[in-house]
């Protein structure tokens, strides 16, 4: 199975890991958006050794995200039309 060059990443959670991810992709060069709930967003991670929330995190390094109740359902993730991204 070939999907082609990949170039685009979405990227759905929270928590450090998902951070240092979606940071390893932007410093290569990857266009990538995170998709986290209102409670992720306020996770505490390590932002080299201060603790910052997630929402700040990626906002501090440059990283689109949007936080949406129900990605299921959220016309902003789902619907081309809309989306945000």
């Amino acid at each position: 199975m070939n999907f082609g060059k990949i170039d685009r990443y979405l990227l759905i959670g929270g928590g450090q890991l998902l951070y240092d991810a979606a940071l390893f992709l932007k410093k290569a060069k990857h266009d990538v958006i995170v998709v986290t709930s209102a409670r992720h967003q306020l996770e505490s991670i390590d932002l080299k050794t201060t603790p910052i929330q997630l929402s700040d995190g990626l906002t501090a390094s440059g990283i689109k995200y949007l936080v949406s109740d129900e990605i299921n359902s959220d016309p902003l993730v789902s619907d081309r039309e809309h989306r945000r991204f």
